[in-house]
């Protein structure tokens, strides 16, 4: 029988973990910075509170494959994901925001469902286009690496 994945609490040594990961060529924009950094910067990720409203850890069979994010911003669920590198192409993104999905509409059943990905990210984009949303925009985010392109997208 193949296990499912689980949505559960995200611990700090899990964040501690996920700051760890390193993803390669493009990708690697999504490359946190090291624990010390978040900590110092009192970045969301290393409040207990904040993390306990906002994150959730994704589980397979014990371990963390990915973590998610769901914070209510402007009146939409706003989801973010991050699968780990050895583990990204698997399919499990799917399935894991499928479980992002829920639980965004059991914390606020009303409230519409959306995300951004940079433009690049068509492997994302192809993923959430397959589970319902669609984009709505395209625009440029000021970001730590300068002005990137976005698609925001929102589940129909």
């Amino acid at each position: 029988m193949k296990s499912a994945i689980q949505l559960n609490p995200l611990t700090e040594e899990m964040a501690i973990e996920v700051c760890k990961w390193r993803y390669e060529g493009l990708y690697a924009v999504y490359n946190l910075s090291d624990w010390e950094v978040v900590v110092s910067n009192c970045w969301s990720l290393s409040s207990e509170d904040e993390r306990s409203e906002y994150y959730q850890s994704l589980i397979l069979d014990g371990e963390i494959i990915g973590f998610g994010r769901i914070q209510v911003i402007e009146g939409v669920s706003c989801l973010g994901i991050g699968i780990k590198p050895d583990d990204c192409g698997k399919g499990y993104g799917t399935k894991s925001m499928e479980l992002l999905i829920e639980e965004a509409k059991r914390r606020e059943p009303d409230l519409p469902i959306g995300l951004e990905v940079r433009q690049f990210n068509i492997r994302a984009k192809k993923c959430y286009e397959k589970i319902g949303f669609i984009t709505q925009k395209k625009y440029m985010k000021e970001t730590v690496e300068g002005f990137v392109s976005y698609f925001y997208m929102q589940l129909s």
